[in-house]
């Protein structure tokens, strides 16, 4: 029996995760579960977990004294009986659990982006230290689970190249999107997202961002990492190798397909995702990533091959820009803006332990927070 932490366990990632816990009740067991609330959601599943232990970020124990975890993410991604930690949250408040629960020998599904994004040199030192590297932290992304499984008995020296797939999102055929609305932005073609992920993936940040994840997941140069537009989001991604040979993984849009892969690596198992045969997938389109067309993708990836502290800086000041777009603040171009100047402002070449990282992080988040809301141009 796998002993689960799951963090985040009431956003879309978290509930799908238990939907495939339930599937096959006799291999997974549900240790622990955080939440950002003690609501009606998360208490239906603690009924469904009687022995696992909970935090939630804004609530105390009340009626939960006995299964509280004072030490918070950290807590439960050591707890005893917890083999695999799956972290579905969102933001980096995650990152201090992954490195804990690496640390002690426990291997982490990876749903959150902003773990790698921020502190992919601490993880990849951590990882270092282990023999599995993609055992020890398993991809639940779509894109990075189909990379995960393309690279299996491949020799790392003949990859030519990953090749990320992006639905470009709703304004892949938009020229001017000066005055597209939130409600415009959140409509995504494909998938089902909290709104944060959904601007990300209408900004192409989100794809900026899995290139810096595939780095460091994958221990590749940024010069073999490229994304094209795929707007069935069919083909989740593909590996170029050097004898001009391409492999992808396909399936319909289902998180719970890679949730699983996670869950259940090296086996696969019967899935609970929607499955279909190939002649109901219809026409699969490719197109280019054209420099300029996505201005927040090319202002991400600029300064992720610039490194060092940089990587904080583009996670808080796109979170703050996110947060000020969908409250009517600012316009959706001013998103790559806001980022652009945050990198110039406190972009630094060194690269940050992790008590640095959330204080410039935090630094970040207060002085934009602050100049976005008083109308400056951050």
């Amino acid at each position: 029996m796998i002993g689960i932490a799951l963090l985040g366990s009431t956003g879309s990632i978290g509930r799908q995760t238990l939907e495939v816990v339930a599937a096959h009740p006799d291999r997974f067991a549900v240790r622990a579960l955080a939440a950002g609330h003690l609501d009606e959601r998360l208490r239906g599943q603690l009924l469904s977990a009687p022995q696992a232990r909970v935090w939630t970020r804004s609530g105390g124990p009340g009626d939960l004294a006995q299964r509280w975890a004072a030490g918070g993410l950290e807590e439960l991604a050591t707890l005893d009986g917890v083999d695999l930690v799956v972290i579905a949250t969102t933001g980096m408040a995650a990152l201090p659990a992954a490195l804990a629960a690496l640390r002690s020998g426990r291997n982490v599904a990876l749903a959150n982006k902003e773990t790698l994004v921020t502190g992919g040199h601490l993880v990849a030192r951590e990882l270092d230290k282990r023999g599995d590297r993609l055992g020890a932290l398993r991809p639940v992304d779509s894109e990075h689970s189909a990379i995960w499984q393309c690279l299996r008995g491949e020799a790392a020296s003949d990859v030519r190249r990953l090749i990320l797939t992006a639905s470009g999102g709703p304004f892949r055929e938009i020229g001017d999107v000066s005055g597209v609305t939130p409600e415009q932005a959140l409509a995504h073609p494909t998938w089902r997202m909290g709104a944060k992920i959904t601007i990300d993936s209408a900004t192409l940040v989100n794809k900026a961002f899995e290139t810096i994840e595939a780095k460091w997941l994958y221990e590749v140069p940024y010069s073999k990492i490229a994304a094209v537009i795929h707007p069935q989001s069919v083909v989740h991604s593909l590996v170029e190798f050097r004898d001009g040979s391409f492999k992808a993984q396909l399936g319909l849009p289902d998180m719970r397909l890679p949730i699983q892969y996670a869950l259940t690596y090296p086996q696969r198992l019967p899935s609970p995702a929607r499955q279909a045969s190939p002649d109901a997938w219809g026409a699969l389109d490719f197109a280019a990533l054209e420099r300029g067309r996505f201005p927040a993708f090319d202002v991400v990836l600029e300064a992720a091959r610039a490194g060092g502290n940089r990587g904080t800086v583009l996670n808080a000041a796109d979170e703050v820009a996110v947060e000020a777009f969908l409250a009517g603040a600012i316009t959706f171009p001013r998103i790559a803006t806001t980022i652009e100047r945050a990198v110039d402002r406190w972009g630094a070449d060194l690269e940050p332990e992790l008590d640095e990282i959330v204080a410039l992080d935090a630094e970040v988040r207060a002085a934009l927070t602050l100049e976005l809301r008083n109308g400056s141009p951050a």
